[in-house]
């Protein structure tokens, strides 16, 4: 299914009357899931993708105290606890990726380091025909709140400022 999708997508582009956009397509099969909004793709080798347009909850956020983020005295480091919100997003990624086929799809342009974040690729990955980062963002189906926001904004909006992640690529 994954090759199928890679060479429909190419074959759209082919088919457009622009060139391609620059980047690579290939299929593989996701193996893991970090968090809301990356995951690992097994192709011939293990691609650590960042999804575009998606913008998770971080799984851990700051112990707040008055609304001031709690450090500890011996390390000087913020304490942080689990994030329900960023383990929500997370585990709706694994429900929809976590051992299928896919297609992850990586635009590069002329400099190839603005195709990368913290040592993960930024792309977009296609599972069943659909791209996980809409139906990371979409409102579920029962109204609830989504799994993740479009933008850093969106995160803070629906998540709250403590959501952690917000100003991190």
């Amino acid at each position: 299914m994954p090759r199928c999708l890679a060479f429909a997508l190419l074959a759209g582009f082919l088919a457009a009357a622009d060139p391609p956009p620059l980047g690579v397509c290939l299929p593989g099969r996701v193996v893991e899931v970090h968090d809301g909004d990356t995951l690992t793709v097994e192709v011939r080798y293990l691609l650590k993708v960042r999804l575009v347009d998606c913008w998770a909850p971080e799984l851990k956020r700051p112990v707040l105290r008055d609304g001031e983020a709690v450090i500890d005295r011996k390390t000087g480091r913020t304490i942080m606890e689990d994030n329900p919100e960023g383990m929500r997003s997370r585990d709706h990624l694994r429900s929809l990726a976590l051992g299928k086929p896919c297609a992850v799809a990586i635009p590069i342009g002329e400099d190839i380091a603005k195709s990368l974040t913290f040592g993960r690729w930024l792309g977009r990955v296609i599972v069943n025909g659909d791209d996980l980062s809409y139906m990371q963002t979409r409102k579920p189906p029962d109204g609830g709140k989504p799994y993740a926001g479009k933008t850093r904004e969106d995160q803070e909006r629906i998540f709250g400022a403590e959501s952690g992640g917000v100003g991190q690529p």
